[in-house]
């Protein structure tokens, strides 16, 4: 009952995306074929359908074997709440519509209700190495946790900072959906402290064109940190292509120094530049997103560097009253430190600071925060 209310209230908080406008898609359908997950019987996919499909799932509502196959989205062999999420999603424009001939069984294609304009992207700190026993935060608990919140919300990319290769590797299997790029930062004790900067995207929707990292330091193509800061510090980034409409941008992500505001400054002004720059080698209107723990609240010296080269802050100055380091629940005012940012090209639709637990345990000692970015 728990996990019920859990996608209930996920479902819910989703709906208002049902109620955005949709750009015109092709849903011509070929003799003998039915638009996946459409239980109204209408060749539409709409809240209606997810709302009926997760009745289903709790066992509230039967429905016969044809029907089930049909409304199995991630083809697991179930009528799951995954499948009414997904379902939520392609009304929302934000997975592929889908046609499925139950004679073949062979699924294709429709095209985005977006038309691939419209997209979804998070900055989560995961505190991959931290945590306790004592309260519940060990990190081989809130992995899992984090994969669940993640599918919950279905971004579109998800740039992640202290992250390790142990969470990376688990997420072959609790992400399946999503691929990912990441580089070790360098200079760490560990293998289990050994920080990336890396991005998740979804598989099934972007090919990745391009992908790098570069350094924080007076040194970026090689190895290093920035005199006088803590540790080496990184900015990865990737070039996702969308598969069904050709739609491309770039994210950036990084975070930035706790010990050195210098350190801060110098990484503002790369990330800045580097952007900068590919955004002009694909030219035209190439749309850029920057996510990232900046350390530091929106005024500091590196948010500033990048709203000087004229990336924006999704976050509205006035909605800034939530921290987003809470340090395991017990800081509760403040203000971010965790952004995101996009360049011209780009405009925040909304933006959400993920104040909440998971299954009643912390998933990081920091919120999620996500944005919805509409192409201007």
């Amino acid at each position: 009952m728990k996990k019920l209310c859990a996608w209930i209230l996920v479902l819910a908080c989703l709906f208002a995306v049902c109620l955005l406008p949709a750009h015109a898609a092709d849903d011509t359908l070929a003799a003998g074929e039915v638009v996946l997950g459409d239980i109204t019987g209408d060749d539409d996919v709409s809240a209606a359908d997810a709302r009926q499909i997760l009745q289903i799932a709790a066992g509230m509502r039967e429905v016969t074997a044809a029907w089930a196959d049909r409304l199995d989205m991630n083809r697991d062999g179930a009528v799951s709440a995954t499948d009414a999420r997904w379902t939520l999603q392609v009304a929302a424009g934000l997975r592929v519509k889908r046609a499925y001939n139950p004679e073949t069984g062979e699924i294709r294609d429709l095209g985005s209700l977006y038309s691939g304009t419209r997209l979804t992207v998070m900055s989560y700190n995961t505190a991959a190495p931290w945590g306790s026993l004592l309260d519940g935060t060990w990190s081989a608990r809130r992995a899992p946790l984090f994969a669940e919140q993640i599918e919950a919300i279905a971004p579109d990319s998800v740039g992640v900072q202290e992250i390790n290769s142990n969470w990376v590797s688990r997420m072959k299997t609790l992400l399946p959906e999503y691929a990912y790029y990441g580089v070790k930062r360098g200079g760490d004790a560990n293998e289990t402290q050994s920080e990336m900067c890396g991005i998740f995207y979804l598989a099934d929707k972007y090919t990745l064109l391009e992908s790098g990292t570069f350094w924080l330091s007076e040194t970026p193509d090689v190895a290093s940190s920035y005199p006088g800061a803590g540790c080496n510090r990184i900015c990865s980034y990737v070039v996702l292509q969308n598969k069904t409409t050709g739609f491309t941008y770039a994210h950036f992500n990084t975070h930035l120094d706790n010990a050195s505001e210098a350190a801060r400054t110098l990484g503002g002004r790369l990330i800045a530049e580097r952007a900068g720059a590919l955004a002009s080698r694909y030219g035209g209107n190439f749309p850029v997103v920057i996510t990232g723990d900046f350390n530091q609240y929106r005024s500091g010296s590196a948010c500033t560097a990048l709203e000087a080269a004229g990336f924006v802050n999704a976050q509205p100055a006035s909605a800034d009253t939530q921290p987003t380091y809470h340090a395991w629940g017990e800081q509760t005012a403040g203000r971010a430190i965790d952004f995101i940012f996009t360049n011209a090209a780009l405009s925040s639709v909304s933006h959400t600071v993920y104040a909440q637990q998971v299954d009643g345990t912390y998933v990081s000692d920091h919120y999620a925060v996500g944005a919805v970015l509409e192409v201007e």
